[in-house]
């Protein structure tokens, strides 16, 4: 974490703003609303602090709430004394926030103007802060056209590969039943790398078969069924008027990623991807960093002493052999 993190959560994460005695929080709306501003900023310095372990999404859910409250009447409504008083010793905390990063120096302008009450400079300052920040692409929220598709002939079910438009594999049949027109079978125009979407089972397997998950991607390139996504009922793939996807699910974007990434699972490229492609990260999907583990360590041939990560040699001597064990 970085010292403008840790300075935050020491000195202005709990404020007297946010927090005063007795816990009985703000006086007044317009108190609530400055403290309410003066979180979302510290959220941001706390989140990209974390490095490649930030999360985009969040960061802009508190930028953005920084851009929405420009013109409310709060940041001039009247304030308690003792709010006024609180304000103040924020303000003199904030002067004393660490700045080592344009980023910061920039979330450091927008803390004081916000401590001003101050709603132009902070609105003058946004548009550079976004830039600092990269925002992620915004998802596209063009529909999406689903074509229905039949199930091949009977000639062409004893083929190995056959012709469903643009399909090129053969789709087995509903368990049970004769080779007949699916309407579970779909192609999205909008997204040419997916070959289809099986509605109502795993395409290798056909309609009626299971999976764990309430969809999956075949990303392996090499596979047969490469660029398919199966999904287990229509209702998962979003919003749909006629044959019209209005508004996609988020865990059809999350397929669609797998297959724009292909060979990938859940790692950075995909995530990469997501990003791109506008979408949330959900918690289960978001990198994790490996804690640290520390061990203490004897070497048998100089007795050296001393505590760290894993290693095979003494510093001292460079001799390996070393007896280890892990601290608790």
């Amino acid at each position: 974490m970085s010292k403008a993190a840790d300075y935050w959560n020491l000195h202005l994460e709990h404020n007297a703003l946010r927090s005063p005695p007795h816990g009985k929080g703000p006086d007044t709306d317009a108190g609530a609303f400055l403290a309410w501003h003066l979180e979302a900023a510290g959220d941001i310095i706390r989140e990209t602090s974390k490095g490649q372990y930030a999360d985009s999404n969040y960061i802009f859910e508190k930028f953005n709430r920084l851009k929405n409250h420009l013109t409310s009447r709060d940041w001039s409504d009247p304030l308690s004394h003792r709010e006024i008083e609180a304000l103040r010793k924020i303000r003199e905390d904030i002067e004393e926030l660490p700045a080592d990063t344009e980023l910061l120096e920039k979330l450091k302008i927008v803390l004081l103007a916000i401590a001003d009450r101050n709603p132009k400079l902070v609105e003058s300052n946004l548009d550079e802060l976004r830039r600092l920040l990269k925002e992620p692409a915004v998802a596209s929220t063009h529909p999406l056209v689903l074509e229905r598709f039949p199930y091949p002939s009977p000639e062409q079910m004893g083929l190995d590969i056959g012709g469903i438009g643009e399909l090129k594999v053969v789709i087995p049949p509903p368990r049970g039943t004769q080779p007949t027109e699916n309407p579970n079978v779909f192609h999205v125009k909008e997204w040419p790398e997916v070959k289809g979407i099986f509605v109502g089972g795993c395409v290798k397997r056909g309609t009626g078969s299971s999976f764990r998950a309430k969809a999956h991607a075949h990303n392996v390139k090499g596979s047969p069924y490469f660029g398919w996504i199966c999904v287990r009922s229509l209702k998962r793939v979003g919003e749909i008027k006629g044959d019209v996807i209005t508004k996609p699910s988020q865990l059809l974007w999350h397929e669609y990623a797998h297959i724009l990434t292909p060979n990938h699972p859940h790692d950075d490229t995909w995530r990469q991807k997501m990003r791109e492609l506008g979408q949330p990260i959900t918690e289960q999907y978001r990198k994790k960093p490996r804690p640290k583990i520390i061990y203490k360590y004897i070497c048998p041939s100089c007795q050296h002493r001393w505590e760290g990560p894993y290693t095979w040699n003494c510093p001292k001597c460079g001799k390996s052999g070393l007896i280890s064990t892990r601290k608790e």
